[in-house]
C-alpha cells in the first residue's frame, strides 16, 4: 500500500491552536479513540483546552466526552464550518509533497516529512512572531532549522554494534553522513533536542530504508 508509512502509519490527526497557529500532525496506524486521546494529551502537555472545534468523527467525539472537553462540531454538508483546520490540512499536505520531491525520497517517508515541515513552519518568524514564540513565550526556536531530507553529519548511538569497529576505524571520524528526517518532539509542543536521521541512501524501495531509531546528535557546523 503506497499510503502506508515506514512504520505502518496510515493516517494523521492534524491539530491547530487558534491563538498561536501552531500546527502538528500526530501519526496514527488506525482510527482508534485511544490514539486520538493520546494525541490530544501530547499536544496539550498538561494544559486544559477551553473548547475544541473538530469534525464529527466518532473517535474524536468519544474522546472529548471521555476527557470532558467542550466540543463544537462541524455542520455536515457545510465545509466552511471546518474551514480553518481543513486549510491547515491542505497546507501540510502540500508542504509534505514538496519536501518529499525536493529530497528525492519515496512517499513512504511521509510520516517523517509531514512532522518535519510542521516544525519548520511553526518556527518561521519571517512575518513576525512565530507560532513557536507565541506558544512558549520564551523566545524563538533555538535549534537548527533544517529542511527535510538534507545531508547531515551526525554522531551515532554509543551502543556498540556488531559492525561498529568496521564502520568506525579507530582513527577515523566519529561522525557519519545521514539523511535528516525530522525532530523528536516532547509533550506540550516542546522539542526534546534530539533529531531523527536515516542512515540509508535514497532508494525507490521503501523496504531498503531503515531509520536510526535511537536519537542522534547532529554535527551541523
Amino acid at each position: 500500500d503506497v499510503a502506508v508509512g515506514l512504520q505502518g502509519h496510515r493516517d494523521v490527526l492534524t491539530v491547530m491552536d487558534l491563538y498561536s497557529r501552531w500546527v502538528w500532525c500526530f501519526l496514527m496506524r488506525a482510527h482508534f479513540a485511544d490514539s486520538t486521546e493520546d494525541a490530544l494529551k501530547a499536544f496539550s502537555g498538561g494544559f486544559r483546552f477551553d473548547r475544541v472545534y473538530a469534525d464529527n468523527s466518532p473517535e474524536i467525539k468519544a474522546d472529548f466526552r471521555k476527557i470532558g472537553i467542550p466540543h463544537e462540531g462541524a455542520q455536515p454538508g457545510v465545509p466552511q464550518t471546518n474551514g480553518i483546520v481543513e486549510r491547515a490540512n491542505g497546507v501540510v499536505l502540500a508542504m509534505t509533497r514538496t519536501a518529499l520531491v525536493a529530497a528525492g525520497l519515496p512517499s513512504c517517508f511521509w510520516p517523517y516529512a509531514c512532522q518535519c515541515v510542521c516544525l519548520n513552519r511553526n518556527t518561521d518568524w519571517t512575518n513576525g512572531e512565530s507560532p513557536w514564540y507565541r506558544t512558549h513565550a520564551k523566545g524563538e526556536f533555538g535549534g537548527h532549522r533544517l529542511p527535510f531530507g538534507c545531508l547531515v553529519w551526525f554522531l551515532p548511538s554509543s551502543t556498540k554494534g556488531p559492525d561498529k569497529e568496521a564502520s568506525h576505524p579507530k582513527w577515523g571520524s566519529r561522525a557519519v553522513p545521514g539523511i535528516f528526517a525530522g525532530y523528536r518532539m516532547a509533550p506540550g509542543c516542546c522539542w526534546s533536542s534530539r533529531c531523527i536521521v536515516s542512515v540509508a541512501q535514497p532508494s525507490s524501495s521503501c523496504a531498503r530504508h531503515q531509520l536510526l531509531r535511537a536519537e542522534s546528535s547532529l554535527v551541523c557546523r
